[in-house]
């Protein structure tokens, strides 16, 4: 592990108010040992006040803002600078850049940040690169940006920016590493970590089933993370109709409209919870789905940290095809259509092999952050000096 840098991560994600993404946790591990400025999401489009959610988001976002530098916890700062994410408009791009270049400097002196390793995740920080004395750049590219609806030319600007500077471009999702892998040398294919111990959880005799799930009739059929438009209602109301003595359980903010879904008396939205309790919900899961929309170009490019989540409660897994979950066919339950899922659901739900939940405990147990943060930090240590090109692809394989 890299120790006594100073590092800024340009990330994702809100720290205070979002479950954690992969950023989340790897920073975390950094900073056993450097000192790390989270700065929280610089976001790539503004929010539309059609969506539902945008004034439960705004106002969180303000309470963000109100405590503007703040550590999380020894050697962890939280940065929440305050930008326009309107990044179409060039004079506003412009103010951006200069407005979060004060902040950041500003937050650089005051806790003594010095020759920082820049760990971006949205291109959204392109525009810093250069100007903060940094050691060296890594992209870790964990979406296909420039597909997300409403997403302005200028964010596919700002990224082929930041690709051509990087020293190093992690991509964990496979598809989207072999579409660009061309665009830099420098790039690696490198997939999600697990918080393993703390989902296994889920398999303690000792650990209590919460109250709003406890009484749910099985078989429950699980899902955790964010309702939004990527999953698949249609698939989802197909099979509740055809196995109505089935449990529907999704744990999550509900996004968008799921009416159609609502109707469904086997069908149960119990909203968002903290991620401490996840697995104590995931103990009363009998099975874990992803039920995706696979015909979108943003989401055919996307990684879900829940795959191996699910994987280290010990549960069957049960989802559409896409390429990293293909990737663990032989430990998933993966279906084409429709049809197909409810066909593997129902192997699933009746699974009796030990060795089959032993199995998919072996694959993921060893791929936690803590070891994905070592492997990141011995190819951070390589790009420092400039010679990426020549890690051994074994390393590639390694952790693929």
């Amino acid at each position: 592990m890299i120790k006594n840098k100073n590092i800024i991560c340009f990330a994702g994600e809100d720290w205070w108010y979002h479950n954690p993404h992969s950023v989340h946790h790897i920073m975390k591990q950094f900073s056993k040992y450097n000192k790390v400025m989270f700065v929280n999401s610089l976001g790539i489009r503004f929010p539309s006040l059609k969506e539902s959610s945008t004034f439960i988001r705004l106002f969180n976002k303000l309470k963000s803002l109100s405590r503007w530098a703040k550590w999380a916890q020894m050697n962890l700062l939280i940065l929440s600078p305050i930008i326009v994410p309107l990044y179409k408009y060039n004079v506003i791009r412009k103010i951006n850049k200069y407005v979060l270049l004060f902040q950041i400097k500003l937050a650089m002196k005051l806790f003594r940040f010095r020759d920082p390793i820049l760990y971006i995740i949205l291109p959204t920080a392109a525009d810093v690169i250069g100007h903060l004395g940094e050691q060296a750049v890594i992209y870790h590219c964990v979406d296909k940006f420039g597909a997300y609806d409403g997403v302005p030319d200028a964010i596919r600007d700002m990224e082929q920016q930041l690709i051509k500077k990087a020293d190093l471009i992690l991509y964990p999702n496979r598809k989207l590493f072999e579409e660009r892998r061309a665009l830099s040398t420098r790039s690696r294919h490198f997939s999600h970590g697990v918080d393993y111990e703390h989902f296994a959880l889920a398999m303690n005799g000792k650990k209590t089933v919460p109250a709003d799930i406890k009484d749910i009739k099985g078989p429950v059929i699980g899902y955790f993370g964010a309702i939004e438009y990527f999953i698949d209602q249609e698939l989802l109301a197909y099979i509740a109709e055809k196995e109505p003595d089935w449990s529907f359980v999704f744990i999550g903010k509900v996004n968008v409209d799921v009416s159609r879904l609502e109707k469904f008396k086997n069908i149960h939205f119990l909203g968002k919870k903290n991620y401490d309790d996840l697995p104590a919900y995931a103990k009363a899961f009998d099975v874990c789905i992803i039920p995706r929309i696979t015909d979108h170009d943003f989401e055919s490019h996307r990684s879900p940290i829940k795959l191996r989540e699910y994987l280290s409660t010990g549960r069957p897994v049960v989802s559409v095809s896409f390429t990293e979950v293909n990737d663990l066919d032989d430990i998933v339950y993966v279906a084409e259509d429709k049809v197909e899922f409810h066909q593997k659901l129902q192997i699933a739900v009746n699974e009796k092999d030990e060795r089959k939940r032993n199995q998919r405990l072996a694959r993921v147990k060893n791929e936690t952050w803590e070891s994905r943060a070592e492997k990141i930090s011995a190819l951070i240590v390589e790009s420092s000096n400039k010679t990426i090109e020549n890690i051994p692809t074994e390393l590639e394989e390694n952790v693929a």
